[in-house]
């Protein structure tokens, strides 16, 4: 088995509402809207300190490291 030397990760936008519910360390359950009946769990460990503003929205940039279950 090859793995990658960094941690396979998931990026994703948060809406500024939801980002105080978001902390580093945080567990996450994440399901794929394109891949049915496939979930994975992982971890936040980077939140972005700045927020881009689209359309009056503003959002936060979040990784989550994929946990990787050994064969």
């Amino acid at each position: 088995m090859i793995a990658p030397p960094q941690p396979l990760a998931v990026h994703l936008t948060v809406n500024e509402v939801d980002l105080p519910s978001l902390e580093v360390g945080q567990r996450a359950d994440i399901e794929f809207d394109a891949l049915n009946d496939v979930t994975a769990t992982g971890k936040v460990y980077e939140i972005g300190e700045e927020g881009t503003v689209s359309s009056g929205v503003v959002t936060f940039d979040v990784w989550i490291a994929l946990d990787v279950a050994a064969p």
